[in-house]
């Protein structure tokens, strides 16, 4: 048979038999200064506790995640004034699941989106593009000269006439492909940010703006009001459909992933907590682990 290693160690079982000139500098400074290091510690835990609570905060930046060593990213900062709208934005693209966008209920779904976006704080409102945008125009050559407009027409009011001017300004224009998908089932909202809210000069909180973005567009429109019935990135099955991409899109749904987290770390304290008590049946030894 095998020599069975056993423990040199002895155990014991009495404090007043424990040598405690035993082991080396750092053990002796925690076992002989016990009380003395438990109060340290839990003075520490607690001051750091506050910290996290009070002055921790997510503070997500689209400057900071991009490469800013970069030399096209460098002329981009060195002329952000002038490039206003390409730096952080949103695209919001609505889709018409059972017909094309020149549906006048597309167009007047599609029209509430931009006045919901229009009015965010934090949109950078000079710069935004869609449809409903007087700033997205046509323009072409004639005899008299140049001659254009808004695409969509000033006296719009979803008759067969407006219809067929607005499809005539979209081909003037150039923007299928772009604002307006090639097989006219789909628009895009382009949707610049800014660094800062107008009205309180704070950062934008990604996250509420992302929780805008759902309940306000997503739950109204695409589950028709329902927020209850559908899960977080599931699709509904309606008329119009809702798709969004952007960094603060991203950034909220990361934070939404990290609130999650974190609330399960907690189910996991506790169930640990609980699953040692009911070994050690000891309130003392159970808070020591």
């Amino acid at each position: 048979m095998g020599n069975i290693k056993q423990d040199t160690m002895p155990v014991i079982r009495d404090l007043r038999d424990f040598d405690r000139c035993s082991g080396n500098r750092l053990e002796r400074l925690v076992f002989n200064y016990r009380p003395l290091f438990m109060v340290l510690m839990t003075l520490v835990t607690l001051v750091l506790g506050y910290m996290a609570v009070t002055r921790l905060e997510l503070r997500p930046s689209f400057e900071k995640m991009i490469p800013q060593s970069q030399p096209y990213i460098k002329n981009f900062l060195e002329n952000r004034q002038s490039l206003r709208g390409l730096g952080n934005s949103v695209r919001v693209v609505v889709e018409n699941t059972q017909g094309d966008i020149f549906d006048p209920h597309y167009l007047e779904v599609l029209k509430q989106v931009n006045d919901q976006l229009f009015l965010t704080e934090g949109v950078d409102r000079a710069w935004m593009k869609s449809l409903w945008s007087p700033g997205v125009r046509w323009t072409e050559v004639t005899v008299q000269g140049f001659q254009g407009g808004p695409v969509m027409p000033d006296t719009y009011k979803g008759s067969p006439s407006d219809i067929e001017q607005l499809r005539q300004n979209i081909s003037r224009a150039g923007i299928v492909g772009s604002l307006v998908a090639s097989d006219f089932k789909s628009t895009m909202l382009i949707v610049p940010l800014l660094d800062k809210a107008t009205a309180t000069g704070q950062r934008i909180d990604y996250h509420a703006f992302s929780q805008m973005l759902e309940t306000q567009l997503r739950d109204k429109i695409e589950f028709a009001g329902d927020s209850a019935t559908h899960k977080a990135g599931e699709e509904g099955k309606g008329h119009y459909k809702i798709r969004v991409i952007g960094f603060a899109k991203l950034m909220g749904d990361l934070i939404d992933g990290l609130i999650q987290v974190m609330m399960f770390f907690g189910l996991a304290v506790v169930t640990s907590l609980l699953i040692i008590y009911c070994y050690t049946r000891c309130v003392r030894s159970t808070l020591l682990v």
